[in-house]
């Protein structure tokens, strides 16, 4: 199967809540076709939901690059989501770390 054909399958496994299966067949849209950015586009955003940022950004990175138009604005939204995440989850330890300190005095 395409690239195309692969990522479109993937968005109605999403749909129907198969995020599983939509991340097999992103990978294996991204592996068919390295300058399909609308794969690492929709892998990355799955990435994002799953909070795993170093994946994320990556594909992300590779959509940006690659695409144009659409895909790239999508891209950069994104990347900017990866950012805010990333800092709320920092802050989030800080506060976790700021508690146990103030438990042990």
């Amino acid at each position: 199967a395409c690239a195309v054909l692969l990522t479109n399958r993937a968005a109605a496994h999403r749909k129907a809540g198969n995020d599983n299966g939509a991340l097999s067949d992103l990978s294996d849209a991204v592996r068919r076709d390295r300058r399909y950015a609308k794969a690492f586009l929709r892998r990355g955003e799955l990435l994002l939901g799953r909070r795993q940022f170093p994946g994320a950004r990556a594909d992300l990175e590779q959509a940006l690059a690659k695409g144009s138009g659409d895909v790239r604005a999508a891209a950069h939204e994104l990347l900017a989501r990866v950012a805010r995440e990333k800092e709320l989850e920092r802050e989030h330890e800080r506060r976790r770390q700021q508690q146990q300190q103030q438990q042990q005095q």
